[in-house]
């Protein structure tokens, strides 16, 4: 038997002993602190931009004394689709019908939303008007008239929309126009 062991046998009472052995079976409590640390981070993105190249423009039409609309696709180039409908006809010289472009740039490959107000837009040519309204994208559909989403090629995305407008019978001649435009807005997804 080991001496130590020997020597501090003789000193501890039977009764000394006996509590030193049941405290070796209580559960051990520690005030102990622990710590660990963590780093911080974090990554600035370039912040998503829209730019536009042209306004919309459904170009020439003519009227008849019958109402009716026009339709311009949501494509690219200086003639895209136009379909009539009532009284409204395309005469030969077109004019320069153009649906609004528009480029967004930010992170390449990260999904943006478009919002455009399914609000109507009024055009007006002195005292007369007409209503611009059910605007679409050639971008992915979220929500029918007001929402899109798109990706973000390496240098940007390039979207174009189109919309109706709705023609009076007997719409007065004139150049019909809103300076203030339709909200265009595009964020992260």
């Amino acid at each position: 038997m080991d001496p130590i062991f020997t020597r501090l046998k003789r000193k501890i009472s039977v009764k000394h002993y006996f509590i030193l052995l049941l405290t070796g079976f209580l559960p051990f409590q520690s005030n102990a602190q622990v710590t660990i640390s963590s780093s911080a981070a974090a990554t600035i993105v370039t912040v998503i931009a829209i730019t536009k190249n042209y306004n919309l423009d459904f170009g020439n039409l003519a009227v008849t004394t019958t109402a009716g609309t026009c339709v311009l696709a949501p494509i690219a180039g200086n003639n895209p689709t136009r379909t009539v409908t009532g009284g409204v006809t395309l005469p030969a010289f077109h004019g320069t019908p153009r649906a609004a472009e528009f480029v967004v740039t930010g992170v390449p490959t990260q999904i943006f939303t478009i919002n455009i107000p399914a609000a109507d837009l009024t055009i007006t040519s002195g005292s007369n008007t007409m209503i611009v309204r059910t605007y679409t994208t050639d971008m992915t559909v979220v929500t029918a008239g007001t929402s899109w989403t798109g990706t973000l090629g390496a240098t940007g995305t390039t979207f174009h929309v189109g919309a109706t407008v709705i023609v009076s019978a007997n719409q007065p001649a004139g150049l019909y126009q809103n300076t203030t435009g339709f909200p265009v807005t595009v964020n992260y997804q």
